[in-house]
């Protein structure tokens, strides 16, 4: 995500990252949330993203990945 987003996960909010009121982007970082409070196994699970673009092409530009660990250092596999 590009500038500001709201990560919802079967209608129930997740997270969100970027600041509305400030305009401070989250172009550079990479970045995991917990989902698994929020969905049950063996039931599909519904991911919606609510993204706001102030500046640019912006929006979901670059991969996003659905895993089982989080994103670290060290396991660099986002570009």
């Amino acid at each position: 995500m590009d500038d500001f987003y709201e990560l919802y996960v079967n209608g129930q909010f997740v997270a969100k990252r970027g600041d509305l009121e400030t305009r401070k982007d989250t172009l550079q970082e990479k970045f995991s949330h917990h989902i698994s409070p929020f969905v049950t196994p063996g039931k599909p699970a519904f991911i919606a993203v609510r993204v706001h673009d102030w500046y640019g092409a912006g929006g979901i530009f670059r991969p996003v990945t659905l895993g089982t660990v989080p994103i670290r250092a060290e396991l660099d596999f986002l570009k």
